[in-house]
């Protein structure tokens, strides 16, 4: 069966499989969804700065733990040269992180005031024109694209202009009743900005993460260390006056923690999707959370299902069918899939290399970890 073939590329169970499948659909809907609710129309106002400030740190927890697991199980490594790779020592090769942390805190701050304007479906189907980018990106770096590739990059570009195209020009597009024609125009001008960004900050991560040889571990914390730099002096230049008076927590609740939960966790389940499962499983999971997030726009957030916009969910799955499965078959390993694949998810893709998972219980109620 279906789950079987699921389970069997892991090599484990089938509740495990089921555990993280289910895992992949909560927090690839729940970032999207936890921002949207932040921003609905009479919520206190918070600082949004810190907000991804606090993802940041939890990030950064989270890696410093893991690098602490690794230096006890396999001993501290010193600042070695492997394969004519620098050392990470030095202002340079540390304040390389810096650029993918301001880009990856732009993207991030970003999704704040778009959700503001666009509706969750129509930011997801927009979001997935990184591909095209990462792919123009990755051409400039010198690497190939074989025909399916190229196809789905096609298709997808199709997808995207097919489903905006009656948004654009009728009073049918999400959100209607709140945001004008303009400022819904408006969000999607940002949101293309902002998927360019992000694919070139997931294009440059690639790169400083491979310059060196150093422990995986140091290099998340380096990046996320930085991340929370940059989003702690966006806010102190932003809202200082409100961070000086000690409301930094201002206007926070329930649906605010859950925003940071999902954007600190997201990325490392889809790390651990690809260790342990299969990029294809991410890639039909992407298409099923596309699909859901827009039916939950439909209803909750007067996303309009047009014949174009549902035309051009299923060119997008054609499209990543063509890219990642098909494509995926010539050239292109894991990690670049993961690269172009999700934000902020290159530099969370190794995260769980290093964990074990040497048991689990078949009631699904725990993982224990070495």
């Amino acid at each position: 069966s279906g789950m079987e073939w699921v389970s069997s590329r892991g090599g484990h169970g089938i509740w495990f499989a089921c555990l993280l499948i289910a895992g992949l659909m909560i927090f690839g809907m729940g970032k999207t969804l936890t921002v949207k609710m932040c921003q609905a129309e009479g919520r206190a106002e918070y600082l949004f700065f810190s907000v991804t400030m606090t993802a940041e740190a939890f990030k950064l927890t989270v890696a410093t733990f893991q690098w602490f697991r690794s230096q006890k199980d396999d001993g501290p490594r010193g600042h070695e040269v492997v394969d004519g790779r620098p050392a990470l020592v030095g202002w340079y090769e540390n304040g390389l992180y810096l650029i993918p942390a301001l880009l990856f805190g732009f993207s991030n701050n970003m999704l704040f005031p778009i959700l503001g304007l666009i509706d969750p479906g129509t930011l997801t189907m927009l979001w997935n024109l990184k591909i095209v980018w990462t792919a123009g990106l990755l051409r400039l770096f010198g690497r190939q694209l074989d025909m399916y590739q190229l196809a789905g990059v096609l298709c997808l570009t199709i997808a995207v202009f097919v489903s905006q195209a009656s948004h654009l020009s009728k009073e049918t597009a999400g959100d209607r009743n709140t945001v004008s024609e303009g400022d819904y125009k408006l969000g999607v001008v940002l949101c293309l900005v902002t998927v360019a960004v992000v694919s070139f900050a997931n294009v440059f991560c690639e790169i400083v993460y491979k310059r060196t040889s150093a422990n995986q571990h140091s290099q998340y914390m380096r990046l996320y260390a930085s991340g929370v730099l940059v989003n702690g002096v966006c806010l102190l230049i932003h809202d200082g006056k409100q961070v000086l008076s000690g409301q930094i927590f201002s206007g926070w609740d329930l649906w605010v923690l859950a925003a940071v939960f999902m954007m600190g966790s997201s990325g490392f389940v889809v790390g651990m999707t690809f260790k342990h499962l299969d990029n294809i499983v991410l890639v039909f999971v992407d298409v099923v959370n596309m699909v859901m997030v827009s039916l939950i726009s439909y209803v909750f957030f007067k996303l309009q299902l047009t014949i174009g916009f549902v035309a051009g969910v299923g060119l997008v799955a054609v499209s990543m069918w063509l890219y990642y499965v098909k494509g995926g078959e010539q050239d292109f390993g894991y990690q670049s899939v993961a690269t172009e694949h999700h934000d902020d998810v290159f530099d969370e893709l190794d995260a769980f290399d290093d964990l074990q998972l040497d048991d689990f219980e078949d009631d699904g109620n725990m993982v224990q970890t070495r």
